[in-house]
């Protein structure tokens, strides 16, 4: 579920943000790197 939300965050950057697929995902790693964007997880 946790791929699911990033993939659907990036699409909003690309949909909303006009982003390309490339840069989606580099602002996303970006978020994650700069902590802004933290996943709450378990299995």
């Amino acid at each position: 579920m946790a791929r699911d939300v990033q993939y659907t965050v990036q699409r909003i950057f690309r949909e909303e943000g006009g982003k390309t697929e490339e840069e989606a995902t580099k602002l996303f790693k970006d978020l994650e790197r700069q902590r802004r964007y933290q996943a709450d997880v378990w299995s």
